[in-house]
């Protein structure tokens, strides 16, 4: 009814302690989308939430700076990325940031090649091993900044790094962090390359209906079930004119335990590791 097309977002949001996984249809980018279905739109409302890990969008820090009790987490693939898109114009100075975020992956890298270790095990180990190579990162960004112009890709990454940076550090300190939010990213990657094939979703109001489907499929994903099959067993037991109870007992997670016992399991690649919106 607007005679031209609009965009509409999907925001995602992982619990990394449990896995779950909830897409957000909203019409807009700012922070009232977040504020509302985290139920911070009450200012009388104290978070829960005490520690978000996203990217630099400004909608982030406009929650935070309104509840001062919210902390950011970082993105370590984001400040990389920008630098791996520098490399054409100053390939010495990206090259040698490159191989010291590398250092740090690699960190990570060995704690994961194991069941998940606890939080305070990742601290240890973080500030043992990562440190160091954190504090040699640092002072890299610090010799180069300034000494590019501001508009360069290589001044951005810098710029973007060093805003980042106080956010980012927070990983060696808490151990529920990642080092970066690559398993949201890993999540809407199926929305974005539908983003690409099929272009338009249709209207507003078609917006709601994806983003169950699509946080259904993506909590299959992170119960390593197959989709089909759940679909097929939670409307096989839905019951007629289902009440929200009854439903909230047929989400992926409650039926996880009886579709592995139906089905062998898949072999899955294991994913590294929580706001995003595409």
């Amino acid at each position: 009814g607007m005679g031209r097309t609009a965009q509409g977002y999907l925001w995602c949001y992982r619990d990394p302690a449990c896995g779950t996984v909830a897409f957000d249809w909203r019409l807009g980018r700012g922070h009232e989308g977040p504020l509302e279905f985290l139920g911070l739109d009450d200012a009388a409302v104290k978070p829960s939430i005490k520690l978000i890990q996203c990217d630099g969008y400004s909608a982030y820090e406009a929650l935070s700076r309104r509840y001062h009790e919210i902390r950011l987490g970082a993105c370590l693939a984001h400040i990389r990325r920008k630098f791996f898109e520098a490399r054409e114009q100053s390939p010495e100075v990206g090259d040698a940031i490159l191989k010291l975020i590398g250092k740090l992956y690699l960190v990570e890298a060995s704690m994961r090649a194991g069941p998940r270790r606890p939080d305070i095990c990742r601290i240890l180990i973080r500030t043992g091993h990562a440190r160091p190579h954190l504090k040699q990162l640092k002072e890299k960004i610090l010799s180069e900044h300034g000494r590019h112009l501001p508009k360069s890709k290589l001044g951005e990454a810098l710029d973007y790094a060093l805003g980042q940076w106080e956010q980012f550090e927070r990983y060696l300190s808490e151990g529920r962090l990642d080092i970066d939010n690559n398993a949201v990213e890993n999540l809407i990657r199926p929305a974005k390359l539908g983003l690409k094939n099929y272009l338009f979703i249709g209207n507003a109001e078609a917006g709601p209906a994806s983003a169950l489907l699509y946080t259904l499929i993506a909590n299959c994903r992170e119960q390593r079930i197959d989709a089909e099959r759940y679909f097929e067993e939670a409307l096989r037991r839905m019951p007629v004119n289902a009440t929200q109870e009854q439903a909230a007992d047929l989400t992926p997670t409650k039926l996880a335990p009886l579709i592995r016992e139906l089905q062998p399991q898949p072999a899955w690649r294991e994913k590294s590791t929580s706001v995003s919106q595409s």
